[in-house]
């Protein structure tokens, strides 16, 4: 073996590399720095210590043969929302909701899939839409009975059909504007049709209440669902 001080040794991952004396042109490589295949070798040392790192930072757990990821904390679901201070001024409309907002976007493909991912509105839109939903069956499923189950006739018909018609309106108008809530331009239409649904569901709930709760007098019937429907 070589006994020379010049002779280089040097470890790489498993097994140790050995380098024959230099000639008296390489004894000079420590003060001319010329000697390249040290500086690689201890590149491909480092290379591969971080490539150590990297891997032990993914922890991985395995049981009976099979792969398991971590789960994921609620912290996790919940990343990527933003606090009351950080949104746009026109997503502002409640200040006592202080986080977990959805970022604003200009895509109603996007909005629609927030509705999948957990944030401050994700019950209030499905809440809406089942009940859109329940109110859409009852509505359709009225315009297929008889008139004779009605005592009003077509008339008591055509009345409970429009407060159900007015109830899908609403629901749905509603899941339309809390899901674009934080579209840059389509908030404020979205807003609108809340707003209109809102009142048809209003207006058809009124008359439905005075058409039964005054149904035995008549005068009283019809002036009170004209000043409604004026109103």
């Amino acid at each position: 073996s070589c006994k020379s001080k010049s002779c280089v040794h040097i470890n790489l991952n498993l097994r140790d590399h050995h380098f024959d004396c230099p000639t008296k042109e390489q004894n000079n490589f420590q003060e001319t720095g010329i000697y390249k295949d040290l500086d690689v070798v201890k590149n491909l040392n480092r290379s591969i210590r971080k490539s150590k790192r990297g891997n032990s930072g993914n922890r991985i757990r395995r049981n009976e043969g099979k792969v398991f990821s971590e789960k994921k904390t609620f912290s996790d679901i919940l990343k990527g929302l933003l606090p009351y201070q950080q949104i746009p001024k026109y997503m502002q409309d409640n200040k006592y909701i202080h986080r977990y907002y959805v970022r604003p976007c200009n895509s109603s493909l996007t909005c629609f899939k927030n509705m999948l991912r957990l944030h401050n509105d994700t019950v209030s839109c499905w809440t809406h839409l089942l009940n859109g939903m329940f109110f859409l069956y009852q509505f359709i499923a009225i315009l297929f009975k008889p008139m004779d189950l009605f005592l009003g006739g077509g008339f008591e018909k055509l009345l409970i059909a429009f407060w159900l018609l007015s109830c899908v309106i609403s629901f749905f108008t509603s899941v339309v504007y809390k899901t674009h809530a934080c579209h840059s331009t389509l908030w404020r239409p979205t807003w609108t049709y809340m707003i209109t649904g809102i009142i048809l569901m209003i207006l058809g709930s009124l008359l439905s209440w005075f058409y039964y709760l005054l149904h035995c007098w008549k005068h009283l019937q019809i002036g009170y669902m004209i000043f409604v429907m004026v109103i």
